[in-house]
């Protein structure tokens, strides 16, 4: 994900949670219609925002660290997706030709990392059973962007639109390349990512393809992507 997207992700999450610090945002109905809120930033300094992005970093940054030494469960929390503003891929042939690989596999483990954005990051061992793209050893690192977070509600599961996040267990058909600076791999964005159930591969709901993929097998998901 560029430095430019995680500074508009940033400005998304740090100035509602922002509010939460410092007043505590309410909405305000009246009968001809809901007003909007306090805008939380308005008159503050650019000192003083970069002392509450300060803050609220630090205060993520030793929520995950709790979250991942207590050892709980990111199931239990609430999803939030964040806006990314980047398109995915237009067709099952771009997909294919952003990805490096293309494999199906079994989520062994995940580990959670607060970044210098601020976010949190996501780092998951993939055992890879099958390929239909590229070459890979047995076990695979995939980063995603989200993650366990800080929220003034007592914490949130953050992922990209269009990119859910990999969790423990999970049967997946993954379309990956590979990650910044060749360090493992990241999904595809928009396309990366299947579930495979009782009822065949599942698209998730941000992926625009499920009307060609819901139900296959994993051979015939596959198959697409060769």
């Amino acid at each position: 994900m560029m430095i430019t997207t995680k500074g508009r992700l940033l400005r998304r999450l740090f100035i509602p949670l922002a509010a939460g610090l410092l007043v505590g945002v309410t909405v305000v109905l009246a009968q001809d219609g809901p007003k909007a809120p306090p805008n939380p930033d308005a008159g503050l300094s650019d000192a003083d925002r970069a002392n509450i992005i300060s803050q609220l970093k630090d205060r993520n940054a030793k929520w995950v660290q709790d979250f991942v030494d207590q050892g709980r469960d990111p199931r239990t929390l609430p999803v939030v997706e964040l806006p990314t503003w980047s398109a995915g891929a237009r067709s099952l042939a771009e997909a294919r030709a952003q990805s490096r690989v293309v494999i199906a596999g079994i989520v062994a483990s995940t580990t959670y990392h607060p970044d210098p954005n601020g976010l949190t990051e996501s780092v998951t061992s993939v055992q890879v059973n099958r390929v239909a793209k590229g070459a890979t050893p047995p076990i695979i690192e995939v980063r995603q962007v989200g993650g366990p977070a800080w929220s003034p509600s007592g914490g949130e599961l953050q992922q990209l639109e269009g990119d859910p996040l990999l969790l423990p267990g999970q049967d997946v058909v993954l379309l990956l390349r590979s990650g910044p600076s060749g360090a493992g791999y990241q999904t595809v964005y928009g396309a990366g990512v299947y579930f495979v159930t009782d009822a065949g591969v599942e698209a998730p709901d941000s992926n625009a393809f499920g009307a060609s993929i819901n139900g296959l097998s994993v051979d015939a998901a596959l198959a697409l992507f060769r």
